[in-house]
């Protein structure tokens, strides 16, 4: 019996004196001359210079007691947060404040990723590390108190809940991806102190910020400059950036003689039509690549390269198609002044469902510049079901190279191919258009639902409605019923 009390005398001691030890581990040092202690829900570091940098997420002496504090205060003295300071492994983390002292200088690697911060101040003068605020996805105000020396790579990324953000003067660079991923940031605003480097970059500096409406620039930029949330360069000469989720019609401004080549409007689902004015020549296009909702580009008439035809765009005489609108519907009969289908025209034109080719189209592949449909011309369009051909011999297919092939992304044995009388064989022998479905012959295209058995023929017109003096030998034409039926017809 007394061996039993014993032994529990010694255990309860054990675990008392474990206790003990447990309750002083919440307090240690950081840093040379640093200090930290939890209490009452905060976590202090006070004394003077640098912390220590700690390896791995969740790295820190800390980490073990993360459950026990919400807040952090750095008290004035400290030089430095350190690498994977506060970093924490998922998004449990509930870290909800921290206070940072004026007399920090850097904030390091990772030190806040992954936090619960819903608020963040940065001093005058700091350098922010690499990923060092990435993930915080409670963040919803960040406040620069005066200049800033540098933004890392990742610094914010995936800041979900970040809504707007003005940058400091001072800054002439941001580190690529810094905001990446900020699909709740509206308005980014830049100094006029911002270079970008050698050029700026849709893809790292706002890749993923969805609900994006504005890119501020400070008027003294000596590079860059904004009008309407538009990014330009300094005298609106060429237009660099349009913001993802920027609303409605766009006419971009007669002092506009380039648009920037690195996809300025790319993925803005809200972009309805775009204005060409007079002096813009150039047009790829990758420039409007995922803008679903886009369904017309028109072009100024005195523009001297370009024009438009019911919202496509063309060369001015219109022997190039250059871009279909991603975001028009239903079938499309390309204009018989069309000798060539330029790269990607309808690149992502999910909502068409088919297009005729005139037989004006006619060349075989020549070179990287000559030839009759384009790489990529009509990848991606999945909603397309038949496709016309009025050249009774194979239209030449530019060769993919590091672009893709013309109808990428699609099964091209669900696709019917209409071809002319006699020219199925050779379509049928030939790479790439032996894979459809291919029909030749007098064949009824787009049939109004209606009984035409019974009806007299009325008129035959051309694809432009102009009425013809017989019925075609060959071509696409339209034939008009006495019952007011339509049916186009290919010969």
């Amino acid at each position: 019996m007394f061996a039993q009390k014993m032994t529990r005398k010694l255990f309860l001691l054990t675990a008392a004196l474990m206790l003990t030890v447990v309750t002083f581990a919440q307090s240690g040092t950081c840093g040379a001359n640093l200090n930290w202690e939890i209490k009452e829900g905060t976590l202090t570091i006070n004394g003077t210079g640098a912390m220590y940098d700690y390896t791995g997420l969740g790295g820190s002496p800390w980490h073990a007691h993360i459950a026990s504090f919400t807040k952090i205060v750095v008290g004035e003295g400290a030089t430095s947060i350190g690498n994977n300071a506060f970093s924490s492994t998922s998004l449990t983390s509930n870290i909800t404040s921290v206070s940072i002292p004026s007399t920090v200088t850097s904030i390091g690697t990772q030190s806040f990723f992954f936090c619960g911060l819903t608020s963040v101040t940065i001093p005058d003068g700091v350098s922010i590390g690499y990923a060092a605020f990435s993930r915080c996805q409670n963040l919803v105000a960040l406040t620069f108190s005066g200049s800033c020396a540098s933004i890392g790579v990742q610094a914010f990324e995936d800041c979900k809940s970040l809504m707007e953000v003005i940058i400091p003067e001072g800054i002439t660079e941001i580190g690529d991806y810094a905001f990446r991923y900020c699909s709740s940031l509206s308005s980014i605003s830049f100094p006029s102190t911002i270079t970008f480097g050698e050029y700026f970059s849709r893809s790292k500096t706002i890749n993923g910020c969805t609900s994006l409406t504005a890119i501020n620039i400070a008027s003294g930029n000596q590079n860059y400059s904004s009008e309407d949330g538009v990014l330009f360069n300094k005298d609106k000469t060429t237009l660099i950036c349009y913001p993802y989720a920027k609303q409605g019609d766009y006419v971009i401004p007669n002092t506009v003689t380039d648009i920037y080549e690195y996809t300025p409007f790319e993925d803005c689902k809200n972009l309805t039509s775009i204005s060409i004015p007079e002096g813009v020549f150039g047009f790829y296009y990758g420039i409007v690549m995922g803008c679903t909702s886009l369904t017309a580009i028109n072009v100024a008439s005195g523009n001297e390269q370009l024009s438009s035809e019911n919202g496509v765009l063309f060369s001015k005489d219109k022997s190039k198609l250059i871009c279909y609108p991603p975001g028009k519907q239903g079938a499309y009969v390309i204009p018989s002044t069309v000798t060539q289908i330029n790269a990607g025209a309808f690149n992502g034109c999910a909502g068409l469902t088919s297009v005729t080719i005139p037989a004006s189209v006619t060349k075989s592949y020549i070179s990287a510049s000559d030839y009759g449909i384009g790489a990529t011309a009509f990848a991606y369009c999945t909603g397309l079901t038949s496709i016309v051909v009025l050249n009774p011999e194979p239209v030449g297919l530019q060769k993919a190279g590091l672009y893709g092939y013309a109808f990428d992304g699609l099964t091209l044995s669900e696709i019917t191919l209409y071809v002319p009388i006699g020219s199925g064989d050779k379509y049928g022998a030939t790479d790439v258009w032996k894979e459809f479905n291919i029909v030749e012959g007098n064949v009824g295209i787009n049939i109004i639902p209606k009984d035409t058995e019974n009806a007299v023929v009325t008129g035959y017109y051309d694809m432009l409605g102009r009425k013809l003096p017989e019925e075609p030998r060959q071509g696409l034409y339209i034939i008009h019923y006495s019952n007011g039926t339509s049916k186009k017809v290919m010969r």
